[in-house]
């Protein structure tokens, strides 16, 4: 939970090498625009490496009750 905390203030602060160094190299954000008030849902995906933590995909999805974005957010079996 650190990793997703220390995420915020870094993007917000604008200090881009510090977001960065949260991600691994080939670490994707899927993220829709947002041009109103949505719903939205992220899921986080993390692997640890030699230096910690690191983030290798997040995804942050409008929720528009698609069957997708159900499934993103159930729980796996």
């Amino acid at each position: 939970m650190q990793l997703v905390a220390r995420y915020g203030p870094a993007v917000d602060s604008g200090s881009g090498d510090a977001a960065a160094a949260l991600w691994t190299e080939d670490g994707r954000f899927d993220a829709v625009p947002q041009r109103r008030m949505k719903v939205s849902a992220n899921t986080w995906r993390w692997v640890r490496t030699p230096d910690g933590w690191r983030t290798t995909e997040r995804v942050d999805a409008d929720l528009d009750g698609t069957p997708a974005h159900r499934e993103m957010l159930a729980p796996k079996k």
